[in-house]
């Protein structure tokens, strides 16, 4: 007796099979205010931690860096390949 296939998995066949992932052309602009506000959180928890009494600084300096670090990785990918990275 075999399973009875998903809706899901046949819907992701259909849009793989099109050629199009929800994450290609996307609004530059769109794409930069994602970004942006992507900056802002990694920010936001870095003084968020810095205000917390119990919070160690170099969890807060972790954070910056790697968050940094990572949202700028997937920023320069997606303005060289005009897509946003799955992996972000």
């Amino acid at each position: 007796m075999m399973a009875k296939p998903s809706p899901w998995g046949e819907l992701r066949r259909q849009v793989r099979g099109a050629g199009w992932t929800p994450y290609e052309g996307t609004d530059p602009r769109a794409r930069e205010r994602l970004f942006r506000q992507r900056y802002v959180v990694v920010l936001a928890l870095a003084v968020a931690g810095a205000l917390l009494p119990d919070v160690d600084r170099a969890l807060v300096v972790a954070v910056v860096l790697v968050g940094a670090a990572i949202i700028t990785a997937a920023h320069l990918v997606a303005r060289r390949l005009d897509r946003i990275p799955l992996w972000l």
